[in-house]
């Protein structure tokens, strides 16, 4: 099965086994991206969720490359969520752990270039975007690659450097200086993190559900409020009838034939 014919299919039919098959294919990619952001592991597993409750809802109208999609959806979730609740747990957390890069200083530095590659990335052209995602987030080889675009490995080497180079130039437009090198080692790195047990189960249970943009479970808002107006419809038919047929008078009538009163 391809990414498109995944979309196409869940689009088209709710196939759980489609969307099983992005959510196996991407969702240690998507965990990734949410971690370097947030720095918090339930933080990034809720907003890997988030993600792929979008990818549900918007399975029909994706256009571009699946990876590359899911990771700036994975970035803007996790920027939004860190915006919400503050930067101040993310920086502490980031210090709280170096030996992730060395020392405190260094794993500071750090987090701020994931942060700035991830947002970078998300503005990248598609093309340029697609490859560094596939290439170092979810860790595809330049061979694979050169087969799915039907070109040789060294012109897929050659785009892929030139990716490489994008990033690091808009990268230094932003005041963040880091080499190739460094930028491509710690997204590799970072890839190979492990993924929370309940990631993929929980994310599947969208794809179950069959209905893009539902709830997962329980009774959606929607739902409760579509029935409450046809509820408030139907009572209001009744009472229009009511009023429009005359209610007959039920009372004996009298000896000259006149209802009498009780």
């Amino acid at each position: 099965m391809t990414d498109s014919l995944a979309l196409e299919r869940y689009a088209s039919t709710q196939d759980p086994e489609a969307f099983a098959y992005l959510v196996q294919r991407y969702g240690q990619m998507v965990y990734a991206t949410c971690l370097r952001t947030l720095n918090h592991t339930t933080d990034a597993e809720d907003a890997a969720q988030d993600t792929f409750v979008q990818l549900a809802k918007s399975a029909s109208g994706i256009r571009s490359n699946a990876a590359a999609w899911l990771h700036r959806t994975a970035t803007n979730v996790s920027i939004n969520r860190m915006r919400t609740a503050g930067r101040r747990r993310a920086r502490e957390v980031a210090v709280a752990t170096p030996d992730r890069v060395g020392d405190a200083t260094q794993a500071l530095e750090w987090a701020e270039i994931r942060e700035a590659v991830d947002e970078v990335l998300a503005g990248m052209p598609d093309a340029d975007r697609a490859l560094i995602v596939q290439r170092y987030l979810v860790g595809r080889t330049q061979a694979d690659l050169a087969a799915e675009h039907d070109v040789s490995t060294s012109m897929i080497s050659r785009r892929m450097n030139a990716a490489v180079k994008g990033l690091r130039e808009r990268l230094r437009k932003r005041g963040v200086l880091a080499a190739a090198g460094t930028i491509t080692l710690g997204l590799s790195a970072e890839a190979a993190v492990a993924v929370p047990a309940g990631l993929s189960a929980g994310a599947m249970k969208v794809g179950l559900a069959g209905v893009a943009g539902a709830p997962v479970a329980g009774f959606s808002k929607t739902a409760a409020g579509a029935w409450l107006l046809l509820a408030v419809l139907v009572v209001g038919v009744v009472i229009a009838i009511t009023q429009l047929i005359p209610i007959p008078d039920r009372r004996d009538p009298g000896p000259d034939g006149h209802a009498r009163s009780s």
